[in-house]
């Protein structure tokens, strides 16, 4: 049996009717460097995983994501949250291109910091049976009144980003930070 098994192998042919319009996009794309061609050859030797996270390493990333798409629109792959997967195309470049390690370190303990309490908080929200979308002041003001002040500093970016991309029904007030010597 090889990599894909039967399953695999069913979903590659269910999804083979779909990938017939990409290919005059690979057949546009021949003979550049990196094109997707050589790409989906590559997966089909087996060369390449056939997962999100490979495609997420591929280069250049425009071929790389749209063989993505088209073997998720073909059900040969899960359906993910396409922003997730911009994200976690980007940060590796992103991360790479921090020379300084301290400047490194420093951002992957804020990032860290800050994804962790946006984490909690959903959480919180929903054991009190909310959602972000569902989010009301009163849910605001009892996770200030439950939490620490480090807490409520680190949630605070979270809460605007939120209100600014409509991920709440409508803006709400987030309490003031004290200020301490």
């Amino acid at each position: 049996m090889d990599q894909w098994g039967s399953t695999g192998r069913s979903q590659v042919r269910h999804g083979c009717t779909w990938w017939t319009g990409g290919l005059s996009w690979l057949d546009m794309r021949r003979g550049q460097p990196g094109n997707a061609s050589q790409m989906l050859r590559r997966l089909g030797l087996g060369q390449i995983p056939l997962t999100h996270d490979a495609f997420h390493k591929l280069q250049p990333w425009r071929a790389a994501a749209h063989l993505e798409e088209l073997s998720t629109a073909s059900g040969v792959l899960p359906v993910v949250d396409k922003h997730i997967c911009s994200f976690q195309r980007w940060l590796p470049g992103h991360l790479a291109g921090i020379a300084e390690p301290e400047h490194l370190k420093t951002i992957e303990l804020f990032a860290a910091e800050q994804i962790t309490c946006a984490t909690a908080f959903l959480q919180w929200l929903s054991a009190r049976n909310s959602t972000l979308a569902s989010l009301g002041q009163l849910d605001i003001d009892a996770w200030f009144a439950e939490n620490t002040e480090r807490r409520r500093t680190s949630l605070r970016p979270f809460l605007n980003w939120a209100m600014q991309s409509r991920r709440c029904p409508r803006p709400l007030s987030i309490p003031a930070q004290r200020i301490s010597r």
